[in-house]
C-alpha cells in the first residue's frame, strides 16, 4: 500500500479520540457558521489535496495533487450509508484501484472492524486483513492489525490509547509485530496535547480515518493538535515525532495556517482554505 499525502497519505488507522458519535452534525461554530475544508496543502511533502462534498456536506472524494495543484497523484472516494462512512477505495492515476477499505459496525454505530482489499496478481481484490477496534462507552481503546497466515493470524500492529478528559490530552501506546520473538513489541510512546479551536476534519465524514503509522491523526477529534512528544522504547526522544504546533485562525476559529516545529529543528507548514456558509 502507498504511501499518499493527509487524506491520501494515511494508511495505519484510527486514533486519538474523544467521542465516536455523528460529529457531522456538530461541525458548526458558536459563530453561527460552517466551514468545510476545500483545499489542503503542507509543504511537509509538497502536495496540495481538494475535497468534494455529497449533499449531507460529507466528504465523498479527496484528489492528491503536486504542490501547485497541476498534476493528479492518487483518489480517495467516500461512500457512506445513512452518514455513516461505509467504503474508502484508493485509485491512482490509472483508475486501478490500490486498496478498498469496508467499514462494518457495531449496534452502537461504533466501527468494530474495517476490512483491508487489495488487487492479487491478477487484479482482483482479495482481503489482506481487518482492523479491530474495541471501546470503553464511546471512547476508542485499541485497535489492531489482524493478517490471516496460513491457518493463523498475526497481529501486526497494535495502539492503545490513554485519556486525560481534563487536561485535553491523550497517551499512546504503539505496538509492532516482532520476527525475532514473533510477539507484539512496544515501539513508541506519544502524549499529544490539543487546542480548544475547531478541527477541519471533524465531523465531515472521516471519522475514524486513516493516521500515520504511529497511530496520530487530526480526523477524530473535534479540536487540533497543538504538541506530540514520542519517546521509543528506551524512552528517549524521536526527534523527527515530536513538534509542537502554532496556528493561526479564521473567524470562525478554524485554522488556516498551521505551523509544526520539530525536535529536530525542522519546520513544516499547512494551509487550509474553506466554504464558510450561514
Amino acid at each position: 500500500m502507498k504511501n499518499r499525502g493527509l487524506v491520501l497519505v494515511l494508511v495505519a488507522l484510527i486514533a486519538v479520540a474523544f467521542s465516536a458519535c455523528k460529529k457531522e452534525e456538530d461541525h458548526g461554530t458558536t459563530l453561527g457558521k460552517q466551514c468545510y475544508i476545500t483545499e489542503f496543502q503542507t509543504d511537509s511533502d509538497y502536495s496540495m489535496t481538494k475535497f468534494e462534498y455529497n449533499a449531507d456536506h460529507l466528504v465523498s472524494s479527496a484528489t492528491l495533487y503536486n504542490y501547485d495543484g497541476t498534476t493528479v497523484n492518487d483518489r480517495a472516494d467516500l461512500t457512506y450509508n445513512d452518514g455513516i462512512l461505509h467504503e474508502v477505495v484508493f485509485a491512482s492515476t490509472d483508475t486501478a484501484i490500490d486498496t478498498k477499505y469496508i467499514y462494518h459496525y457495531n449496534t452502537r454505530e461504533l466501527p468494530d472492524t474495517i476490512y483491508v482489499q487489495v488487487p492479487n496478481e491478477s487484479g482482483t481484490l482479495t482481503q489482506f486483513g481487518y482492523y479491530l477496534l474495541g471501546f470503553e462507552g464511546d471512547m476508542l481503546k485499541e485497535i489492531s492489525m489482524n493478517v490471516p497466515v496460513n491457518d493463523s493470524v498475526i497481529v501486526t500492529m497494535k495502539n492503545q490509547y490513554f485519556y486525560n478528559l481534563a487536561a485535553n490530552t491523550v497517551e499512546l501506546s504503539h505496538y509492532e509485530y516482532s520476527l525475532q520473538t514473533g510477539e507484539l513489541k512496544l515501539i513508541s510512546s506519544s502524549a499529544i496535547g490539543f487546542d480548544t479551536k475547531q478541527n477541519p476534519f471533524y465531523g465531515i465524514g472521516l471519522d475514524y480515518f486513516f493516521v500515520n503509522g504511529e497511530g496520530i491523526s487530526s480526523f477524530v477529534t473535534k479540536n487540533n493538535i497543538t504538541d506530540v512528544t514520542t519517546m521509543n522504547a528506551s524512552n528517549e526522544l524521536m526527534a523527527t515525532q515530536s513538534y509542537t504546533a502554532t496556528f493561526e485562525y479564521n473567524d470562525n476559529n478554524f485554522p488556516v495556517k498551521i505551523f509544526k516545529d520539530y525536535k529536530t529543528g525542522f519546520t513544516t507548514a499547512d494551509f487550509f482554505t474553506y466554504d464558510c456558509n450561514n
